[in-house]
């Protein structure tokens, strides 16, 4: 299995953060420039929320693209790394804001924060002692970060290694 390494991640995460930063700092900052000539706390507003939407749609909207860029931001594209999903589905606009947003950022990230970010911590660094190399987010989602060579889901990737025979069914059994 073709499981993404930590240091791709981490430099994945990175390249997205930039990304995120680079679209979205300079708009905010145009706007709340105008806002501070203006008499209404209107534009202020508007800032934050666009850049919340930057934020939180960046990922959903690039990681739902059909074929051999599903489950990838620019970040993982770039570092050639890809999230797949256990059932075998493509990543959806719908399962990328899950993942993403609520378990990711609200979940670990926002509640992780009440608790001093320890969670946060946690989840980024298990991939260094998890034998698949998934964040604590990973498993909640029930997904895999595979690299972008590997088949786009976790069924198929697994296609290439030996069954094993299945167990005997005792109510096939015939004793004689």
């Amino acid at each position: 299995m073709n499981y993404a390494s930590w240091p791709k991640r981490v430099l994945a995460a990175i390249v997205d953060g930039l990304i995120v930063t680079v679209i979205a700092v300079p708009v905010l900052i145009l706007l709340i420039a105008v806002a501070a000539g203006a008499e209404s706390g209107s534009l202020v507003v508007l800032s934050i929320v666009f850049f919340f939407a930057v934020g939180v749609l960046y990922a959903p909207v690039l990681m739902q693209r059909p074929g051999e860029r599903n489950g990838q931001t620019w970040g993982k594209q770039l570092i050639g790394i890809r999230v797949v999903r256990d059932d075998g589905e493509e990543v959806s606009f719908g399962y990328a804001l899950l993942r993403e947003f609520l378990i990711k950022g609200l979940v670990i990230g926002w509640l992780g924060g009440l608790l001093w970010s320890i969670p946060t911590i946690i989840n980024y660094l298990w991939p260094l002692w998890d034998k698949e190399n998934r964040a604590l987010h990973d498993m909640m989602a029930k997904s895999h970060v595979l690299g972008a060579d590997a088949p786009p889901t976790v069924g198929e990737a697994n296609a290439g290694e030996p069954k094993q025979p299945p167990a005997p069914d005792p109510a096939e059994r015939q004793d004689v």
